[in-house]
């Protein structure tokens, strides 16, 4: 028989007229009625509720008694427990909200306990019996958990175990023990994420390790495993309680999360993990493809935040909020969002994490991709926060995962429903003869394609024409980014047109004025266009006021060019140099909007992202921070004298940004609308594809319009050589042997 007991986690003083207290770990309570200071004292699992109400019964009426007590265990504070039960550990399942007595019942299901790699069982079996659990080995066993101990998330096996769990209905829990930074958890039952959601996440923080199993196929690829054994008795300790916790009941935030022991700290930590809903083991593996193969339906979308961040259906705070869990250095896609030291305080920029953009296939290229990082700028601290997440997640959502709509065929075969790649990259004839010379250069945003023919077959993936409504179809590999090439390289993914957004509508817009962007720049650039300055004065902004005085601190200038092209929505560069020593060290940015003034808040909030690898240079050539051998020969070596197409051109007037400012309504779909309108003026034709992952819910987009121009070298005929003549710039076309020698590198 039980007796009835006062929680035993919860301790009881009298403090006589006063009240009794209640006291546990987590607080204290006063209960100030009378019965109180009688009744509490007695409910210490010594005496049954007849002796309780014997020992009142001078005192109070019997009914009263069994009345409070009743009241007690209505409100959760009083349990019928065993009397003879270990008073420690139930109280301690009592205060996790389990009945004491229980939950060490059930502990007895057992712990079964398996390994993989460098660990020792022994040390976690031995944990596991002090914590009260009993040890299973037979695999008959259906209640007991599964304990699998690694010295890496990665092992090779975790996989299959997990299969072999989830198709049984076992639940397991996964810990590594070893090591300075010891993980316990997540717990894998059917109703949460799988370890192939876990081990999508791991494998996308850990670059440098995955391009070491591509080059060293027989080898394993891992740091060597050092720890002591205070560290691992902690970790086992952990693995234990975790353990104790699942069989015993208890369930809580980090059930279904990592936790992390950084054992040189004594710090922990919980990361959450999510399900993939487009996970091929735990979810619907064709839902990717099913989705990119959707026509697109804008919606109305409300504009509720316009500044530096563009004309956004949510404003930053708002983006933080919602997709701010995504940042976490273990089962985040953006390990962590890290302000950039630039010495110069009002530099707004983060960084967020490598840029998936970069293919890595050299140890150049994994260089670049651990020195060139996914960031983002802006006006204020949490534009610039919310743009390196959105860039981050952009760039995650467009890398090659196997689970897009592809198929192979010829471009023969697909008609007029087919587009070749060559009418995005534009690569010139020349440049496809002189291929090898291109690519020998080494720089991984100047490499050439092959040059495909009509009849070559490769795999082509569903882009939707905003202008013909109907689907057409791109080579797969120039959408994707880390694309597993099987034959030769007829196209080549990259950034341009890709974007993130708090919408459909607004990321689609943020991509098509990158494309503008762009456009207008190579434009500029390559033809060496002489074009108006930018009024900054007139704008009347205080940022920009404070910046120009900021700059004129660090001996620098600073101006804007309008390099609006064609299609007339305002396109800016931002351009700064260096007047108190030979060396200029010119940096530029760029911007292009509907609303001019926000087109010259992204050039200059760009132009301070770059300002930082310049601003403490020295006459000798040291102080760049960012020493990329092409960007520095330019810092140490262009002038404007030598390159005037860098300043306003002194027989124009410069331009107003009330004046270049493109009317727009208060619909997001409206103005892409109207984006439409503009590429179809000229013959082109608007493109999207819905990059947006299930698993992220960050809307994101690749706007493709054949025939504008990426601002990299690519010198196919086309706009590059006819825009400057339509806009009365240039007399003629300018020869490809004339264009601007010194590729764009930025």
């Amino acid at each position: 028989m039980g007796v009835p007991r006062i929680k035993r986690h919860l301790g009881v003083s009298v403090v006589p007229g006063e009240g009794a207290y209640l006291l546990c770990e987590h607080g204290s309570a006063v209960v100030t009625d009378p019965l109180a200071e009688r009744l509490l004292p007695l409910l210490n699992g010594k005496h049954d509720l007849q002796s309780i109400v014997d020992t009142l019964r001078d005192e109070v009426a019997p009914e009263v008694v069994r009345r409070a007590v009743a009241q007690l265990a209505r409100a959760g504070q009083v349990v019928e427990v065993d009397p003879d039960a270990d008073e420690r550990s139930a109280g301690y399942w009592e205060s996790l909200g389990r009945h004491g007595d229980e939950a060490n019942a059930e502990l007895a299901a057992g712990v079964r306990v398996t390994t993989f790699g460098s660990v020792d069982a022994e040390e976690a079996i031995e944990a596991l019996w002090a914590a009260g659990m009993r040890i299973v080995e037979s695999e008959e066993d259906t209640s007991a958990l599964d304990l699998v101990l690694t010295d890496d998330y990665l092992r090779a096996g975790l996989a299959s175990f997990d299969r072999r769990q989830r198709a049984t209905g076992r639940p397991w829990l996964l810990a590594k023990p070893v090591g300075v930074i010891a993980y316990v958890g997540p717990i894998f039952d059917p109703a949460g994420a799988c370890y192939r959601c876990l081990e999508v996440r791991l494998r996308g923080q850990r670059r440098a390790e995955d391009y070491l199993e591509g080059k060293l196929t027989d080898v394993r690829i891992a740091p060597p495993t050092v720890d002591i054994a205070a560290s691992r008795s902690l970790a086992f300790g952990m693995a234990a309680t975790a353990a104790a916790h699942w069989l015993g009941g208890h369930r809580h935030d980090g059930t279904h999360a990592v936790l992390s022991i950084d054992t040189a700290t004594l710090r922990t930590e919980t990361h959450a993990l999510s399900r993939r809903p487009q996970c091929s083991a735990c979810g619907n593996a064709a839902l990717v493809t099913k989705n990119m193969r959707k026509p697109v339906k804008l919606v109305p979308r409300e504009k509720t935040f316009a500044e530096d961040g563009g004309h956004r259906a949510k404003s930053p705070e708002e983006m933080m909020r919602n997709w701010g869990h995504l940042v976490d250095p273990i089962t985040g896609v953006v390990p962590k969002l890290t302000p950039l030291n630039t010495r110069l305080p009002f530099v707004r920029a983060y960084a967020s994490g490598y840029n998936r953009a970069l293919r890595v296939s050299t140890l150049r290229a994994l260089r670049d991709g651990l020195r060139t990082q996914s960031c983002g700028k802006g006006v204020t601290d949490i534009q610039a926060k919310a743009s390196a997440l959105g860039e981050a997640l952009e760039r995650y959502s467009a890398v090659y995962t196997g689970d897009e709509p592809r198929f192979l065929a010829s471009l023969n075969t697909l008609g007029e429903m087919g587009i070749h790649p060559n009418r995005s990259m534009l690569f010139s004839d020349r440049q496809f003869a002189e291929r090898e010379q291109w690519n020998a250069k080494g720089i991984a945003f100047q490499t050439v394609a092959e040059q495909m023919s009509a009849d070559a077959e490769l795999e082509w993936s569903p882009v939707y024409s905003l202008t013909e409504e109907r689907t057409k179809y791109v080579p797969t590999s120039l959408l994707f980014y880390s694309y597993p090439y099987r034959g030769p390289v007829y196209a080549i993914a990259d950034s341009n047109g890709c974007a993130a957004g708090t919408s459909f509508e607004d990321a689609m817009l943020q991509g098509f004025y990158e494309l503008v962007e762009r456009d207008s720049v190579a434009i500029w650039w390559y033809n060496r266009l002489r074009c108006p300055g930018v009024d900054l004065d007139a704008m009347k902004e205080p940022w920009l006021d404070r910046m120009q005085a900021e700059y004129r601190g660090l001996n620098r200038e600073l101006w804007a060019l309008d390099i609006t092209a064609d299609l007339g929505v305002p396109a800016v560069v931002a351009v700064s140099r260096r007047t108190d020593k030979p060396a200029e060290d010119i940096i530029f940015g760029f911007g292009a909007h509907h609303d001019a003034r926000i087109a010259v808040l992204r050039a200059v909030s760009e132009l301070n992202q770059f300002l930082p690898a310049v601003a403490f240079s020295t006459e000798d050539g040291g102080g760049y921070t960012f020493p990329d051998p092409v960007q520095k020969h330019w810092w140490q070596t262009a002038t404007v004298a030598d390159h005037p197409y860098l300043t306003p051109d002194p027989h124009e007037p410069a331009s107003r940004v009330v004046d270049l400012s493109m009317p727009t309504g208060g619909d997001l779909a409206e103005d892409v609308r109207l984006c439409r309108r503009l590429v179809e003026d000229k013959g082109m034709e608007l493109l999207a594809l819905d990059l947006t992952r299930p698993d992220i819910g960050l809307p994101v987009v690749k706007v493709l319009v054949p025939g504008m121009r990426h601002f990299w070298s690519r010198y196919a005929p086309g706009r590059l050589y006819d825009v400057p003549v339509a806009l009365g710039r240039l007399r003629s076309p300018t020869a490809e042997a004339d264009l601007n020698p010194i590729p764009m590198f930025v």
